[in-house]
């Protein structure tokens, strides 16, 4: 019978590890878990993070088994579960994946916050019932998995309530698929099924080749639309939207934006007037233009998404960062370039330069992180040729 070791150790070493991930220091901390899993090899928690040091730069012939180690040890694990199915659909393989996400629910986030109350919906008949979806995580998803709700209402004869965020409201209320919009969840709503709207891909059974893309599903304010086109710079060849960051909420965010002055590239081009789509903080680094390029900020005249959606109808092309700005122009079928991160997540899949879930998109991929130069000139010389 081997020598026991002391938990303390094994506590230093995890506890080692996640300091070395907050760092973003990977191999190092893939090193770390190694040498815990070889003091308690039967502790689930070491090879989830392990995964997770490996799955953070798309190892995945690495990562994959650790979480599989991970769910050997105990099947129950939502964590395990959760990441393992992120890779899954990373991969495309997206039948697999979709199960394994609704581990989520577990986690905090979700909890206090799903009206178990209820019955989830797993795709039973809605004939003459009311379907309560829950809006989830940030406003790119809500808008990404709205697709699903006029496909409900076309196979079903129901009643759909959408939670979603406020400034989405003005935005869904142009669209079909929904009979009623809210903010807040009241008990007093009347509703037979509930589920959260990232989960309608699992009902659906949705793989790569059965992705509902029937695009434009997102319809403008033409009023909205008239307005700002009254705004636009007619003289310009091309009217060229731009977004160069995400939400500071979001956990990627670090990787996934840039800054305004990574576009100065495309000072350069002729006959292009720019439109900077940027909310937040971030839309003041337009303040400080490249010398020639010609730009309109949109911010201050930006209520929600109802007038970004107007705007982006008024545009030729989007260039945008992995943000909600990129779902919202896929969504109307406007052209959209989205420039990702070496670490992009999930939906964009690997290597391709197009989205199956957004027909009017490209995908541009750097070669390492932190180095937008490379992409921009890739963009820039893009833009050269179609012009």
């Amino acid at each position: 019978m081997g020598k026991r070791v002391n938990p303390k150790i094994t506590e230093t070493y995890i506890n080692l590890g996640d300091a070395l991930l907050r760092e973003d220091k990977t191999q190092e901390a893939a090193c770390i878990f190694e040498k815990a899993s070889s003091l308690e090899p039967d502790n689930p928690e070491i090879y989830l993070k392990w995964g997770v040091a490996f799955g953070r730069d798309h190892h995945l012939k690495e990562a994959i088994p650790l979480f599989e180690k991970a769910l050997a040890i105990r099947p129950d694990y939502p964590e395990a579960q959760v990441y393992w199915g992120l890779l899954q659909l990373l991969q495309g393989n997206l039948q697999a994946g979709w199960p394994a996400y609704n581990w989520r629910f577990v986690f905090d986030d979700y909890k206090g916050k799903l009206p178990y109350n209820r019955a989830l919906w797993e795709g039973e008949s809605l004939n003459g019932k009311t379907l309560l979806v829950l809006g989830e995580e940030g406003f790119g998803d809500q808008i990404q998995f709205f697709r699903y709700l006029p496909l409900i209402q076309k196979k079903y004869d129901c009643h759909i309530i959408f939670v979603t965020d406020p400034v989405l409201i003005t935005l869904f209320q142009q669209c079909q698929g929904v009979d009623e919009l809210i903010e807040t969840l009241h008990p007093d709503i009347q509703y037979d099924y509930f589920i959260p709207i990232m989960s309608l891909a699992k009902v659906f059974n949705t793989s790569l080749e059965t992705i509902p893309a029937n695009i434009p599903y997102i319809t403008p304010d033409p009023d909205l639309v008239s307005l700002w086109k009254k705004r636009m710079n007619k003289k310009a060849r091309l009217q060229i939207g731009l977004v160069w960051a995400g939400s500071p909420k979001n956990p990627n965010n670090r990787y996934r934006s840039c800054r305004f002055s990574d576009f100065s590239v495309l000072a350069t081009l002729n006959d292009v007037h720019f439109y900077s789509l940027q909310m937040g903080p971030e839309s003041e680094q337009a303040d400080i233009l490249p010398v020639g390029m010609p730009l309109t900020r949109c911010d201050k005249n930006i209520r929600d998404f109802s007038d970004t959606a107007a705007i982006i109808q008024n545009l030729d092309l989007i260039i945008t960062v992995d943000t909600s700005m990129a779902h919202l122009a896929g969504a109307l079928g406007i052209p959209v370039w989205v420039l990702l991160s070496v670490r992009s997540d999930w939906r964009w899949l690997l290597e391709r330069e197009d989205s199956p879930w957004y027909p009017s998109m490209k995908l541009f991929r750097p070669t390492t992180p932190h180095n937008w130069d490379n992409v921009m000139q890739l963009v820039l010389q893009t833009l050269i040729h179609q012009l």
